[in-house]
């Protein structure tokens, strides 16, 4: 009796010792395309030596520093736009930024 009423609270009236098992190979199917990626770049690293595809002397790594400013300006962008529109979900305007205001614009 006491294991029908905690079924009827918990959702199961009985779990299973495979259960975790039956979970992480529910985990390990979904996963399956990720690692057969992984593993076929690690195949292409052991087979070529490196990731560079043609001469390797033509493509050494170096700091671009144009690439770290249009990075930076889409950040700075895309941040400005989320806060702008947390400000409109919230029902914040500029004018008042008051974060207790319950979205009736001061009134």
């Amino acid at each position: 009796m006491q294991r029908l009423i905690n079924g009827l609270f918990t959702g199961q009236t009985r779990q299973t010792p495979l259960q975790p098992l039956k979970s992480q190979w529910k985990l390990s199917v979904s996963f399956s395309p990720f690692f057969f990626v992984f593993l076929a770049f690690v195949s292409f690293l052991f087979w070529n030596g490196s990731v560079v595809l043609g001469v390797k002397e033509a493509h050494a790594v170096s700091p671009k520093f144009a690439q770290i400013m249009y990075f930076s300006l889409i950040s700075l962008f895309l941040r400005l736009l989320y806060i702008s529109q947390q400000n409109v979900r919230f029902g914040r305007s500029a004018g008042n930024m008051n974060p207790w205001s319950k979205g009736s614009y001061g009134r």
